[in-house]
């Protein structure tokens, strides 16, 4: 029996998340922060919610990273003016909110900097901010690549409905995913794919008690 195009887009969904799992190489936390000159750690709230506050750390790729492969990716809790002085490369500056928390690099050491306030887009107040994620991350190129095309491609064929060309669309990316050669090892696959190591050991065993106890 035949999928419907709603199933197949529902299914071409599910495989570019899965696709995204495989899409980092490996990643390094960013530590040392400080929030108006106070240290915080990584997953710690905010010392307070007043009026704007500046976060600051230092970072540097790991040699073996090619540069650009490697991005920033970083979530402080609240919208921001993120400001990078990156070592013989100058300053850039970007917006950094729930829609753009990944960012590249031109140089291996770097500064980084926000200004930032406890609000989502449209002035939505985030009650509980804290410094959620600060990371670099080296990217698989060609993984990513074929994650956004596929993206696009869902997003087009979302967008046209019940146009001829859903169909052929679908067809293309179907046929891109048949030609992938996917992990068999569950072992590797859940550690990419499951965000708790007891997710990660649920195809294990229980370890056995050395000693039952009696029966009886």
């Amino acid at each position: 029996m035949s999928l419907s195009i709603a199933q197949r887009l529902q299914r071409l969904d599910a495989r570019i998340a899965e696709i995204l799992c495989w899409r980092e190489r490996a990643s390094e936390p960013i530590g040392d922060w400080r929030c108006d000159g106070r240290p915080l750690s990584l997953g710690d709230p905010w010392p307070h919610t007043e009026g704007v506050l500046a976060f600051t750390a230092e970072a540097e790729v790991p040699a073996a990273w090619p540069l650009d492969e490697v991005r920033l990716r970083l979530d402080v809790g609240g919208e921001s003016l993120l400001t990078l002085q990156e070592d013989g490369a100058g300053t850039t500056r970007f917006g950094l909110d729930p829609n753009h928390r990944e960012f590249p690099l031109r140089a291996r050491r770097l500064r980084i900097e926000t200004e930032s306030v406890p609000r989502l887009p449209f002035g939505q107040p985030v009650h509980h901010p804290r410094l959620a994620e600060a990371r670099l991350v080296w990217v698989d190129g060609a993984v990513h690549r074929l994650a956004l095309l596929l993206r696009q491609v869902w997003e087009a064929a979302t967008a046209l409905g019940d146009h001829e060309a859903v169909p052929h669309l679908l067809a293309a990316a179907e046929a891109a995913l048949r030609s992938l050669d996917w992990p068999s090892a569950t072992g590797a696959y859940l550690a990419r794919t499951a965000s708790l190591p007891q997710q990660q050991a649920i195809w294990r065993l229980p370890p056995l008690d050395p000693q039952p106890p009696a029966l009886g």
